[in-house]
């Protein structure tokens, strides 16, 4: 964490993360009072959050830089303290319903990192956006859910949708509440092609009896 590098930092905060070390709480909390490096903060503040659920991290939610800025919205979507999470669920919502594509992109791309059911409908709605940005930010948010009601809207947008790999990771993603989705389209829709070598291949990935 203290090496000079950030490419070095994000790494370790990347196994912090991923393996809860908790003892790190300090440190990380010292790494956010200095501010020494703008770049790492948004990866701290990640970390932070996901080891301390009840983190007060609501002062970075009005910080100049807007990767910080957004960063501390992802994180207190989760939090434990009710009106920082009000807020941060607020703010999403706000930039969703926007009339701004950079807002709606934004929104997005926090939805991406991750998942709150109470958005449900609007990952759906985004997954007929005009932006493309906002269509794969979508596309990988459903892919966070494990949730079947996604998962058919994920084959919906599938056919007319050029661009599908972030589709089809989030089916395999979500695994086996996604087989029924799958499996309709191929049968019902009377599915050839690429398409359905591209469904077939995703079955095979997910470790299920029923795929």
């Amino acid at each position: 964490l203290l090496h000079h590098s950030a490419a070095v930092q994000k790494l370790a905060l990347q196994l912090i993360k991923e393996n809860a070390y908790t003892e790190t709480v300090p440190v990380l909390r010292t790494m956010l009072s200095k501010q020494e490096n703008i770049a790492i903060l948004p990866f701290v503040i990640s970390t932070l959050a996901s080891l301390k659920a009840d983190e007060d991290l609501s002062f970075f939610i009005q910080h100049p830089d807007e990767q910080v800025a957004d960063a501390a919205i992802a994180a207190q979507l989760h939090s434990h303290l009710e009106e920082n999470r009000k807020t941060a669920i607020d703010t999403t919502r706000k930039w969703l319903l926007a009339s701004a594509v950079a807002d709606n992109k934004k929104a997005a791309k926090i939805l991406s990192s991750v998942y709150i059911p109470a958005f449900d409908d609007h990952i759906i709605q985004g997954m007929h956006h005009d932006d493309q940005h906002v269509k794969q930010y979508m596309f990988k948010a459903a892919g966070l859910s494990q949730n079947a009601a996604l998962s058919d809207a994920l084959i919906k947008a599938y056919p007319v949708t050029v661009n599908d790999q972030a589709i089809l990771e989030a089916l395999q993603s979500n695994g086996s509440v996604a087989l029924p989705a799958i499996r309709n389209f191929l049968f019902l829709q009377d599915c050839h092609g690429t398409k359905s070598r591209k469904l077939i291949s995703i079955l095979g990935k997910i470790s299920n009896e029923d795929a």
